[in-house]
C-alpha cells in the first residue's frame, strides 16, 4: 500500500528531499508542499490534510508550528545530525577560513555541539546555540540572536538550518552558513514515517512491538580503533535484527543509536521468534554489552508501543541482559531469561490502596512485584534479602520499602530467620 508523504519546508529544501528520495525503496509518494515563509505552515496543513497520510517537515521550526495545528501523530521532521554539522564546518574552515571556535548556531542542541567539538579537539567557550524545542519561534527572534552575538564581536560567523534566517543574515552582510540534513537522516525519517503509518493502520488484534536497547553502545563504539570497526559492528547487529524481523514477518527500524524497534504480531513473536531469547543471546555475544528487550502487546500499535516502552523500562532497571513483557491487560512479566520470572500489574483502581502506597513511598508496580515475589516463596512470606535478589535492589532499599508498607498496615512481621553467616536475625514479612 502506497502512502502519501507531505514534504513541508522552504522550496529548495523540499526539492532536495524529493530529489534524494526519488529512488526510495519504500512505497511512498511524495507531495511537495513548499512555503515562502514558515508562518504559512498552518495553512498548508489545513488545506492539504486530505491529500497527505504523513507529514515530513524539513526542519524543527515548521514541525513545532504543525504540532500546534493538528492532532495527527504522524508528524516527523529532519533533524540535523553530527555529519551535517561537520560538513558545514569543513566548508567554513577550508574554503572560507573561518574560526570554528567563534560561531553561533540555531536548532542544534548544545550537547550535540559539545560532542562534535570534543571529537574535533576544539574549544566551545565561544560557541552559542539557539535551541528550539516545543515553542514556536519567529524568524526575527532567531535573526536577532545571531546578529546580537556578531555585532558584539562574540562570534565571527553563524550557522543556521532555516532558509529565512539565512537569507536575512545574508542581507545584513553577516557571515552565515546553512546546514542541511544528510541523505541518511532523510532516508531514515521517511522510513520511520512509513513504518509509523503502517503501524497505525495495522488494526488487527494483538499487535506486538519489541524495543531493543544496547546499554552504553555509544561508549562501547567510541573505544573501537576506527570508524570501520564501528561500521562493521553496526552492520552485524543490524543483520541479526533484520534476520529476526524476517523470521517473524515483521518490520524494524533504528530508533536511535543502539536502539531498535520491531513491529509484528503476538502470534509471530511466540511461534517463530522464541520471544526474542535467541536474538538476545546473539547480540549480547556479538557486542559483550547488556541488551535490554521490552515486548508490548496491544489492540493498537500505540497501546503495544506503550507497553513495550514500559517493559523496556523494567528490563533496563534489572541491570543485566533480559526480556520483559507488557501485555494488553496492564501486567508486566519478567525477566523471561530466568528460570522463574515474576508477573505483576503496574496499576490499581483501589484509591485507598493508592493513598496508602503513596504515604509509604512505594509505587503500585513495586507493591505488585513484591506480592508476586511472595507468591513464589515458601510460607507465603518474604524477607529483605529475598526481595533484594528478586528485584535487583540493595537490601537497604528493600528494608526501607518493607518498613514503609508495615507502617501503612500493608505488611506485618511474622517471624525471624537466622542468617547463614554472623549477623542479626532477618525479619520475615507477610504482605497483605
Amino acid at each position: 500500500m502506497k502512502i502519501r508523504a507531505g514534504i513541508v519546508g522552504a522550496k529548495n529544501s523540499v526539492q532536495r528531499v524529493c530529489d534524494m528520495m526519488k529512488d526510495t525503496p519504500y512505497p511512498v509518494t511524495f507531495v511537495p508542499l513548499p512555503y515562502v515563509n514558515v508562518e504559512e505552515t498552518t495553512n498548508i496543513i489545513k488545506q492539504n490534510s486530505h491529500l497527505v497520510d504523513v507529514w515530513v517537515f524539513t526542519g524543527v521550526v515548521p514541525y513545532v508550528r504543525a504540532e500546534e495545528t493538528t492532532d495527527s501523530s504522524l508528524l516527523f521532521y529532519l533533524p540535523i545530525d553530527h555529519s551535517s554539522v561537520k560538513a558545514a564546518m569543513i566548508k567554513m574552515s577550508y574554503i572560507h577560513h573561518m574560526n570554528l571556535e567563534r560561531v553561533s548556531f540555531d536548532t542544534i542542541r548544545m550537547d550535540v555541539l559539545n560532542d562534535i567539538y570534543l571529537d574535533l579537539g576544539l574549544a566551545t567557550d565561544q560557541i552559542f546555540s539557539y535551541e528550539i524545542t516545543d515553542k514556536v519561534r519567529e524568524t526575527a527572534e532567531i535573526v536577532d540572536f545571531h546578529e546580537g552575538l556578531y555585532r558584539k564581536r562574540q562570534v565571527d560567523s553563524c550557522v543556521t538550518s532555516i532558509k529565512s534566517v539565512y537569507d536575512r543574515l545574508k542581507e545584513k552582510r553577516i557571515p552565515v552558513f546553512r546546514v542541511m540534513p544528510s541523505k541518511q537522516i532523510i532516508n531514515e525519517t521517511i522510513h520511520t514515517a512509513y513504518l509509523s503509518f503502517q503501524a497505525k493502520q495495522f488494526k488487527q488484534s494483538q499487535i506486538a512491538i519489541m524495543h531493543i536497547n544496547l546499554a552504553e553502545f555509544e561508549v562501547h563504539t567510541s573505544d573501537l580503533k576506527n570508524s570501520y570497526d564501528v561500521y562493521r559492528l553496526n552492520l552485524k547487529i543490524r543483520e541479526q535484527i533484520l534476520n529476526f524481523s524476517e523470521s517473524i514477518f515483521g518490520t524494524y527500524h533504528l530508533a536511535d543509536v543502539g536502539k531498535f524497534l520491531i513491529l509484528s504480531t503476538r502470534e509471530s513473536f511466540q511461534t517463530f521468534g522464541e520471544m526474542g531469547h535467541t536474538l538476545l543471546r546473539q547480540i549480547t555475544s556479538l557486542t559483550k554489552l547488556n541488551v535490554y528487550i521490552g515486548i508490548g502487546y496491544g489492540d493498537t500499535a500505540l497501546s503495544a508501543n506503550n507497553k513495550a516502552a514500559l517493559a523496556l523500562h523494567y528490563a533496563e532497571n534489572y541491570a543485566r541482559s533480559c526480556i520483559f513483557i507488557g501485555d494488553e491487560l496492564g501486567s508486566i512479566e519478567g525477566p523471561l531469561d530466568k528460570a522463574d520470572s515474576i508477573s505483576f500489574s503496574f496499576r490499581t483502581d483501589d484509591q485507598e490502596m493508592m493513598d496508602k502506597l503513596g504515604k509509604a513511598g512505594v509505587s503500585v508496580a513495586s507493591y505488585n512485584k513484591i506480592l508476586s515475589v511472595q507468591d513464589k516463596t515458601e510460607g507465603n512470606s518474604v524477607t529483605a534479602a529475598q526481595l533484594a535478589t528478586w528485584l535487583n535492589m540493595t537490601q537497604r532499599n528493600a528494608r526501607r520499602i518493607l518498613t514503609g508498607l508495615m507502617k501503612e498496615g500493608l505488611a506485618e512481621i511474622i517471624g525471624e530467620e537466622l542468617p547463614t553467616s554472623k549477623g542479626r536475625p532477618r525479619k520475615i514479612f507477610r504482605i497483605h
